[in-house]
């Protein structure tokens, strides 16, 4: 029932002084290339920024995540982009190479509360996001960011 009552909600005309001023859901995009990844996270619609990802031989998938519990890249996999929609979800775009892996012990979490305030958000200099949680919906996110080593020498 509740997400019956927000589904309407959102698609509920908004009226001012007899003219309508908005039908559209509040959509959120960010998606870099396939195979490069985020540097840092920036709000609507000021561009953001990629970076080369890890690895030669990089895969991509898109998997939808609807901000319960912790969401994680499969298979040593690093977010390059995503898709969020108010009262859908998210859809991720994982990306990851076969011969690049990373430890959980060279992780850390990092808070953002940036998308309430309106700055860009700067994932940490050698490291790759490669999950993150919401608990409010997709205000504030802890997100994991690790660094990267290659399973085999590249020449």
């Amino acid at each position: 029932m509740g997400l019956l009552l927000t589904f309407l909600t959102l698609f509920l005309v908004c009226v001012t002084e007899g003219g309508e001023y908005s039908k559209k859901l509040y959509t959120h995009k960010m998606f870099c290339p396939d195979g490069e990844a985020h540097e840092q996270l920036l709000t609507y619609p000021i561009r953001y920024t990629c970076k080369p990802g890890p690895g030669i031989n990089v895969k991509c998938q898109t998997i939808f995540y609807n901000f319960k519990g912790y969401f994680e890249c499969p298979g040593n996999g690093y977010m390059s982009g995503f898709e969020f929609t108010i009262g859908y979800g998210e859809n991720i775009r994982c990306c990851q190479d076969p011969d690049i892996t990373y430890s959980k012990e060279d992780c850390t979490v990092q808070f953002n509360n940036n998308l309430i305030s309106g700055k860009p958000y700067k994932i940490c200099k050698g490291k790759i996001m490669v999950g993150s949680k919401t608990l409010d919906g997709g205000k504030t996110w802890y997100n994991t960011e690790c660094s990267f080593r290659s399973k085999r020498k590249y020449y």
